[in-house]
C-alpha cells in the first residue's frame, strides 16, 4: 500500500506548515510540518521524500530477495541474487572464514620491489574496482559516441576532496581520519600500524593537492581530453603504463586513445612515483585494500569501518540493517540481475506510456522554447533543434539486459564472491572496447529511485522504480503530475542545452555547436543566477549548473501542461486552483531533512543546491509563481521582475 494517495489533493499538504505561507516561503509550507515533526532514522544521514520512496522500493526488494532463496539454475538472475544475499546474511561462517583472504590479498598488493611493480598493482586495484592512483572506467568516445574508450580520472584519496585536506575546519575530520586509518591496519595485523599510517595518510594529502576543485572537474574542458597512450606515457616515465594495463586486461591495445578529465594531475603525478618512496606507496597500498573491501570482512573490521564512515563522518548513530546493506551490493555487483526480478514483480506497464506521453509534450514545448530563445543566435536554434529532434528516451527498464552466465556467485563465499563479481564489471567495461557490447549499459539499474541525462548518448533515462508517488501517479491530475516528474523530465532535457551539452551534438559526438556569443550571452545569464545564489550562502559556482537546469525544467513543466488544457481551465480541488496545485506537486517532492555533518559535506562538494533552495529560490525566478499565489512586493517570496532569471 502506497503511504500518500496523490489523487486527493490534501495529501499534497499532508506535511504543511498552516502557519506559514505560499507567500512568505513555499517550501516551509508545503514541508513545514515535517521540518518540525519528521524523524531521521538513526541508521540514515537525512530522511524526505526521495528516501521514502527509496524505502518503499527497498520494502519490495527485501521481500523478492527473501523469498527468492538458494538452488537456483547457475546464472539465472534467482541464483546470482539469492546466491550473494546468503553469502552476506551468513554471519556464522563468515566468523569462521575469518580474513584469511583479506590478509592474502593485501599481501599480494605491497608485494613488489621496483616501480614496474608498483604500477602492476595499481592495475591490481583497478581490476577489482578499488581506488587506485587513478580511477578506470569505460565510456563512450566524444568524437564517435558508437565507439569506447578507457577513461582515467584522478583518484587515490579517501576524503570526498582536494579541500577536506587543507580547510582547517576539517582538521578534527582529518585526525579522526589517520586515527582510523592506524586501528584498521592494528586490526589486519599491520606491523608498526600508527607509522604505516602516517605514511599512507602524508601520501594521500599529496595526491589530493594534484586534484582539481569539484567545479573544475565538472567542466568539460577539463573532463573530455583524449590523449594518445604514448603521449600519457612521455608524461608519466616513473609510471610503467604497459604493467598496469596488461594486470587490467587492456593489453595488446596497441596505442589507443585515454580520455582524461584531468590531464594535468596525471603530469605532477610522475614526480611522486620514485624508488625512493616504495615504501611510502606500500603504505598507501594496503590502507586502498583494506578500506575498499573492509565490508565483507570479519565483524571487527567491518564495524570500524562502519564507526567512521558513518557514525563519526555522517552523524548516524545506528548501522544500517544487514539486509538492507546486502540489498546495496547486490545493487552494484549485479544490478541488472536484480532489476529484472524487481520489474517482473513490482512495475506497471501502463506507467511507460503515459511517461512517454509526458516526455513528448515536454519535448514539444522545448521545440517551442528553443525557437523563442533570443539568446540563441538563428543558426544555433536550428542546431539545438536538430539535437532535440535526436534525443532519446529510456523509460522502465533496458529492452536488452546484460548476461551474467560468465559470473560464479557462492552462497558461501562473500568475499570470494565480491572480488569475481568486480572483475566481472571491469571485464565487462572492457568488452566495449572491442565491440562486444552486454545489454543496453544504463549507468542505473531499474530499481534505482533516479534519473540522468546521458552527454554521449543524447538521451534520458527514467528507471521503473522512479515511477510512483509522490513524483509519478497515474492516477493523479495532470498539474501534480507535471509539477513533480514533468519537471524533473525537462530539468534532465535541459542538460542537452547548457553549458555542457553545449559541446555535444545530437548524435553525442564532441562538438561546438554554439557561436561565441551564444556563448557569452549564457555566459552573463548565469554569472547573474551565481551571483543570486551566492547571495544565498552557496557556492554560486558549484551549483548553478544544477540550478538553472531546475529552473529551465520548472519553466518548460509549467509550459507543456498548460498546453495540455485546450478548453475550461481545470476546477480547484479543495480550494486550490490547478496553477497552485502544480506549484505545491513541484516543491513537495524536496521534502526533506539532512544532518548537519552531511549538510557540511554537501555543501563542499555537491553541485546540487540544497531542497529548499531548489524549491524556493527556483520559484521566484518565475513569473507564473507570483500569479498563481497572488504574491505582492511586500511578501518575503517575492524577488522583482528585473532580477528573475530567464533563460527558457
Amino acid at each position: 500500500m502506497r503511504t500518500v494517495d496523490l489523487t486527493d489533493v490534501r495529501s499534497l499538504l499532508a506535511w504543511a506548515d498552516g502557519g506559514v505561507r505560499p507567500q512568505d516561503d513555499l517550501f516551509r509550507f508545503v514541508n513545514g510540518g515535517f521540518l518540525e515533526r519528521g524523524v531521521i532514522p538513526d541508521d540514515r544521514d537525512a530522511a524526505g521524500v526521495w528516501y521514502e520512496v527509496n524505502d518503499r522500493v527497498q520494502h519490495d526488494l527485501e521481500d523478492i530477495v527473501a523469498s527468492t532463496g538458494t538452488g537456483h539454475k547457475r546464472g539465472t538472475p534467482e541464483q546470482l541474487v539469492g546466491d550473494f544475499y546468503a553469502s552476506f546474511m551468513d554471519l556464522p561462517r563468515l566468523a569462521a572464514l575469518g580474513d584469511t583472504l583479506l590478509r592474502e590479498l593485501i599481501a599480494e598488493a605491497v608485494d613488489f620491489d621496483d616501480l614496474t611493480g608498483l604500477s602492476a598493482r595499481f592495475g591490481l586495484l583497478l581490476c577489482h574496482q578499488l581506488d587506485s592512483i587513478v580511477r578506470f572506467s569505460v565510456v563512450a568516445d566524444p568524437n564517435d559516441p558508437a565507439a569506447y574508450l578507457p577513461r582515467f580520472s584522478p583518484g587515490g584519496i579517501g576524503l570526498p576532496s582536494r579541500d577536506y585536506y587543507t580547510d582547517p575546519a576539517k582538521l578534527p575530520l582529518r585526525n579522526a581520519y589517520l586515527a582510523h586509518i592506524t586501528k584498521m591496519f592494528s586490526l589486519v595485523g599491520t606491523d608498526d600500524a600508527p607509522v604505516q599510517a602516517e605514511r599512507a595518510y602524508a601520501l594521500e594529502v599529496e595526491l589530493a593537492a594534484l586534484h582539481a576543485s569539484t567545479s573544475d572537474a565538472r567542466r568539460v574542458e577539463t573532463s573530455a581530453k583524449r590523449r594518445r597512450l604514448w603521449r600519457v606515457k612521455r608524461w608519466m616515465p616513473n609510471l610503467d603504463w604497459d604493467a598496469l594495463l596488461e594486470v587490467l586486461g587492456l593489453d595488446g591495445t596497441g596505442d589507443p586513445y585515454l580520455l582524461l578529465p584531468n590531464e594535468n594531475y596525471l603530469k605532477a603525478l610522475s614526480a611522486l612515483l620514485t624508488p625512493e618512496r616504495l615504501a611510502d606507496w606500500r603504505a598507501w597500498m594496503r590502507w586502498r585494500v583494506v578500506e575498499g573491501l573492509a565490508d565483507y570482512a570479519s565483524a571487527p573490521i567491518a564495524g570500524a569501518h562502519w564507526a567512521f564512515n558513518d557514525r563519526w563522518y555522517a552523524g548516524i548513530d545506528t548501522p544500517e540493517p544487514r539486509a538492507r546493506r546486502a540489498l546495496g551490493y547486490i545493487e552494484h555487483f549485479l544490478g541488472e540481475a536484480m532489476g529484472q526480478l524487481y520489474v517482473r514483480r513490482r512495475y506497471p506497464k501502463q506507467a511507460a506510456g503515459r511517461m512517454e506521453q509526458l516526455v513528448t509534450a515536454i519535448a514539444d514545448e522545448y521545440a517551442s522554447t528553443i525557437s523563442g530563445a533570443h539568446w540563441l543566435t538563428p543558426e544555433t536554434r536550428k542546431r539545438a533543434l536538430h539535437k532535440l529532434s535526436w534525443m532519446g528516451a529510456r523509460i522502465g527498464a533496458p529492452s536488452r539486459w546484460g548476461d551474467y552466465t560468465t559470473l560464479r556467485i557462492e552462497p558461501d563465499d562473500l568475499l570470494g564472491n565480491a572480488l569475481r563479481a568486480t572483475h566481472h564489471l571491469t571485464e565487462t567495461a572492457i568488452d566495449r572496447l572491442f565491440g562486444v557490447t552486454n545489454g543496453e549499459q544504463w549507468q542505473i539499474p531499474p530499481h534505482v529511485v533516479n534519473s540522468y541525462y546521458d552527454l554521449s548518448k543524447n538521451q534520458i533515462v527514467f528507471p521503473a522504480a522512479f515511477l510512483q508517488p509522490p513524483f509519478f501517479d497515474l492516477e493523479a491530475d495532470d498539474a501534480v503530475n507535471y509539477g513533480a516528474i514533468g519537471s524533473i523530465i525537462a530539468h534532465e532535457m535541459s542538460h542537452a542545452f547548457d553549458d555542457r551539452g553545449s559541446h555535444f551534438d545530437g548524435e553525442g559526438h564532441l562538438a561546438e555547436w554554439w557561436l561565441p556569443e551564444d556563448r557569452e550571452r549564457y555566459s552573463e545569464t548565469v554569472s547573474r543566477f551565481a551571483a543570486q545564489l551566492q547571495a544565498s550562502g552557496l557556492n554560486g559556482k558549484l551549483v548553478v549548473d544544477e540550478a538553472i537546469a531546475d529552473l529551465g525544467g520548472l519553466m518548460v513543466a509549467y509550459r507543456a501542461w498548460r498546453r495540455t488544457i485546450t478548453t475550461e481551465e481545470p476546477p480547484p480541488i479543495d480550494g486550490l486552483s490547478a496553477k497552485q496545485r502544480f506549484f505545491i506537486a513541484y516543491a513537495g517532492i524536496w521534502r526533506s531533512l539532512i544532518r548537519p555533518e552531511d549538510r557540511a559535506a554537501r555543501f563542499a562538494t555537491d553541485p546540487h543546491p540544497p531542497a529548499e533552495v531548489r524549491c524556493n529560490q527556483i520559484v521566484r525566478n518565475f513569473d507564473p509563481f507570483f500569479v498563481a499565489f497572488n504574491v505582492v512586493p511586500s511578501d518575503p517570496m517575492w524577488l522583482p521582475p528585473r532580477e528573475r532569471i530567464t533563460l527558457w
